[in-house]
């Protein structure tokens, strides 16, 4: 009998899979070679399932446009994602101590390894002064590294750093920016390098720029888009085409600002001058030249906090010998475009959020979706002694924008606090990965005994990575006395404990002090 079935045209065998769920057809593909090749080449035994919605691209962008093997891997992902999630919360499935013995790691219980960028077996962190890139096995064994100190400006160790991460279109390179800076000096220095990570070339490393730009006490971010880097200040931003070494500093003015008092402003006081309210964040279209500013908070009744520019079509070159002299480059002030406000709480106008920026993360038809998390506080009982009975609570919620058109999809999460003295606290915030950046909440209150430590991360739902899908990890494993995270060092250093969530492999990055980098995989 399964002879003669398999003896049938593929398209009679097509028709006899109408009607299963997703997961069904994923078990039929895996039978025999025969039946997977009739999957894979008619994607309507996918697209006619019952339950075919789990396979939804946002803003309903048409299924059909994906080809027969998209389709496939989607509805595989779907399918691990939906076994993962049978187990709420869900518990470790193995942990590992990233190979840090012979790399000279500079461990600073005040000042952990951060900055991580993780793809694939590829982990990249800065340590103080220096940056690691390493290659690993599945097991977490090293197979390759390569370390380089970071610019210390005058010489001095004490130097502040910011990094930025692209990878190459063909995933072979790793390209990093770094910002070095100390507060109050006149200049501050611009590096671009590009680290070799495919494993027959692994580490080779070019130095591709370097710059003195001019110093602020008040540097906020660096992000890096081949060939633009940008340090964005409270002041202003310094954007670079390092492969011309042209740059321009550019003041974002406030759209609704009056142009009287912005003309006073540019003709007086361009030198103290601010940024847009809150903006801190700069994130370049992944495709086009333009760029996204994103402010840290905004109010249920106020702009969304996101604004659009265009990157200059044409920039002064550099002098490197006078570069950090500020007066030596050329001032621009733009007035960027306000995107559309997006809704938070409808019934909680007053509801403030602060503002998370993910990044754009390219679709499987090869389309783009611009990605921010909002969350704040709803209601805090202890400051309203009448109503006791209030729970507190806080509110999380993803918007996805479509870079087309600015339309969004806003999905709202809801997290109760246990305790008077709990708080939530957004964590592991990374721009620069390759599809968008990685953001996880811990709920934390340290003065009960046992201490409550809750990790939240965003899960891929039905597998897509675009649906809300918030999850609850259970760490208490790994916390309390004999264990390797003590209630002490908790308290202490909780704020330098937590540090990265990889949501590809489910790998929970903890800087654990005196012990070193704790890999936890869920």
């Amino acid at each position: 009998m399964p002879r003669k079935f398999l003896n049938l045209p593929p398209e009679l065998i097509s028709k006899s899979l109408e009607g299963l769920s997703v997961e069904d057809i994923i078990c039929v593909a895996q039978t025999c070679s025969l039946l997977r090749a009739v999957v894979l080449s008619n994607k309507f035994t996918l697209l006619d399932t019952n339950d075919s919605n789990i396979l939804e691209l946002p803003f309903n962008r048409p299924l059909k446009h994906l080809s027969s093997e998209l389709l496939h891997t989607r509805a595989v992902e779907s399918i691990k994602a939906t076994e993962r999630l049978n187990a709420s919360p869900l518990c470790h499935k193995g942990f590992f101590y990233l190979p840090l013995a012979d790399l000279e790691v500079a461990y600073d219980n005040t000042n952990a390894p951060t900055d991580f960028f993780v793809h694939g077996n590829i982990h990249a962190f800065r340590s103080l002064n220096t940056l690691h890139v390493m290659e690993l096995s599945e097991n977490g064994v090293k197979i390759n590294a390569v370390s380089f100190a970071l610019a210390e400006v005058n010489g001095n160790m004490k130097t502040h750093h910011h990094i930025s991460y692209q990878l190459s279109n063909d995933q072979g390179l790793l390209r990093i920016a770094s910002h070095s800076y100390r507060d109050a000096e006149k200049a501050s220095v611009l590096q671009v390098r590009e680290v070799r990570i495919s494993s027959q070339s692994f580490g080779e490393t070019t130095y591709l720029f370097r710059l003195d730009i001019p110093g602020t006490s008040e540097p906020l971010s660096v992000t890096i888009r081949d060939p633009y880097v940008s340090v964005m200040t409270r002041h202003n931003c310094i954007l670079v085409n390092w492969r011309k070494t042209t740059g321009i500093i550019l003041v974002f003015r406030n759209p609704e600002e009056d142009e009287d008092f912005a003309r006073l402003r540019r003709k007086h006081t361009l030198h103290w001058q601010s940024n847009l309210h809150g903006v801190r964040t700069l994130i370049f279209h992944p495709i086009e030249s333009s760029m996204i500013l994103v402010s840290t908070a905004c109010d249920g009744a106020s702009p969304s906090g996101i604004y659009s520019a265009d990157i200059p079509s044409y920039m002064p070159p550099i002098n490197p010998h006078i570069s950090s002299d500020k007066s030596t480059w050329t001032n621009r002030v733009i007035t960027p475009r306000e995107l559309p406000t997006y809704t938070v709480d409808p019934e909680e106008d007053h509801f403030s959020v602060d503002i998370e920026p993910i990044g754009f993360k390219q679709l499987p038809d090869s389309s783009w979706v611009f990605e921010i998390i909002v969350y704040g506080p709803v209601i805090d009982a202890a400051d309203d002694p009448e109503e006791e009975n209030l729970e507190s609570k806080a509110i999380v919620g993803r918007v996805l924008f479509d870079p087309r058109s600015w339309t969004q999809e806003t999905e709202l999460l809801e997290h109760k606090f246990t305790g008077p003295a709990e708080a939530l606290w957004a964590m592991g915030t990374s721009r620069n990965g390759p599809n968008g950046g990685t953001l996880f909440f811990i709920s934390l209150d340290l003065l009960p005994e046992p201490k409550i430590c809750q990790v939240m991360v965003p899960e891929l739902g039905n597998g897509s990575g675009f649906n809300i899908g918030w999850v609850e990890l259970d760490i208490s494993g790994f916390i309390g006395n004999n264990k390797l995270i003590s209630e002490a060092t908790l308290e202490r250093h909780w704020a330098n404990i937590f540090q990265a969530f990889d949501s590809k492999s489910r790998y929970l990055y903890l800087c654990v002090p005196d012990s070193g980098i704790l890999v936890i995989q869920l």
